[in-house]
């Protein structure tokens, strides 16, 4: 099965290039907030009938070639979906009996989706060319390949759509690039080779994992915890002066905590992936709707469970572990904290949150409460592992 990933390249762009880039990316963004005008006004959603009704309005009014002002399509049909699939909205939906999106999408950020081969083109000589507006011919850019020189590799990855962002001042070209050899791991390989990791993820400890050796880890989040404190106040205080200028600060730090988290959940997920044999399989507590579980801590809480980054640090062990020839399979979370993993009694009480101990009253099993639920997860792992079993 191809495995999706995105490559990360810098462009080195001319003062004029620059130019003509920011007036592609503007005219990209104005073409997005009127098909986004008109799929709020409407209630349609589907691609090809918002390309039916604003494709000539779309090139009239911005001067996009024919293929961007169909990616303006995709674009707009792709954020809406999104919020539809979102289950706070969908759970609200239900309640109110009704499928409307109350806020019309907005294009703020300057942005263009480019499809490969007809928007741009990766050249032998480490230079990209961009359609831009206008009659001019496409624009020959160098740019940057450090720590990307894998993706380039073209019997083993394809380019797909590229989005062209402008960050600090600085042009950056995000290729979505499939993995052709990637082969899923069977199930009788994962029952042969037995090697299970259960993970419990949470806020003391971002990750704690027990595996089949009897081996625990601990990745504190104090250090998180900290910097996102600092970042929490910082905010604040910047919240507060309501200028321009903080507010331009806002921005920025929101764009610096955000490029720190990725990072982090980049190093923690590559470093438990890779200390892992292929064939290993992962074991996740399924944390659908958490965030709608948010809202019923007090107010302190609420922004630490809310702000959590549990679904990067998902994702990023998901695809680690695909390259890697191993599985990652979410399982029924429910008391996995509760009950004791020597004698199965499940108590509420036997758990003590604010001294992170685990204590079970029936046998007197003691441990920490965050591995207690890591063990839970990996004998939930070893009965997917039976139900895998067939007479290879």
């Amino acid at each position: 099965m191809p495995q999706e990933l995105t490559a990360k390249i810098k462009l080195l762009p001319t003062s004029e290039q620059e130019e003509l880039l920011l007036k592609t990316m503007a005219a990209y963004r104005d073409g997005c907030n009127i098909a986004s005008e008109y799929a709020y006004e409407s209630g349609i959603y589907a691609r090809f009938e918002i390309q039916k009704a604003v494709y000539s309005d779309i090139r009239e009014k911005t001067g996009l070639k024919a293929q961007q002002a169909v990616s303006v399509c995709r674009t707009v049909q792709a954020r809406y979906l999104a919020i539809l699939r979102n289950p706070a909205f969908q759970k609200k939906c239900r309640y109110q009996g009704k499928q409307l999106i109350p806020n019309k999408v907005e294009f703020q950020k300057l942005q263009c989706d480019l499809v490969h081969n007809k928007d741009y083109t990766i050249k032998s000589d480490q230079t990209v060319t961009i359609s831009v507006l206008g009659d001019a011919k496409r624009l020959r850019i160098p740019f940057e390949i450090k720590g990307m020189e894998k993706f380039f590799d073209k019997n083993i990855y394809k380019f797909g759509t590229a989005k062209l962002v402008y960050i600090r001042k600085n042009f950056f070209l995000h290729i979505g690039v499939t993995k052709l050899d990637v082969n899923e791991v069977t199930d009788e390989e994962l029952f042969k080779a037995h090697n299970i990791v259960g993970i419990d993820r949470g806020i003391n400890f971002v990750v704690t994992s027990y595996d089949s050796n009897n081996e625990t880890v601990f990745v504190s989040g104090r250090r998180l915890a900290s910097y996102r404190k600092h970042f929490v106040e910082l905010r604040r205080s910047l919240q507060k002066k309501n200028t321009p200028s903080s507010r331009r600060r806002l921005k920025a730090i929101g764009q610096r905590e955000h490029g720190w988290m990725q990072e982090v959940n980049h190093c923690i997920s590559k470093a438990l992936v890779e200390a892992y044999p292929p064939g290993t399989l992962f074991v996740l507590e399924d944390l659908t709707g958490i965030r709608e579980e948010a809202v019923k801590f007090r107010k302190k809480r609420r922004y630490v469970m809310s702000s959590w980054t549990y679904f990067d640090l998902e994702e990023k062990i998901i695809y680690k572990a695909n390259l890697r020839h191993s599985r990652v399979v979410f399982l029924d979370p429910r008391y996995s904290s509760q009950r004791c993993p020597r004698c199965g009694m499940v108590e509420k009480s036997n758990r003590n949150r604010k001294g992170h101990l685990y204590c079970c009253k029936n046998c007197g099993y003691r441990s920490n409460d965050d591995r207690v639920g890591a063990i839970n997860m990996l004998q939930r792992g070893e009965d997917y592992l039976k139900t895998l079993h067939k007479p290879f």
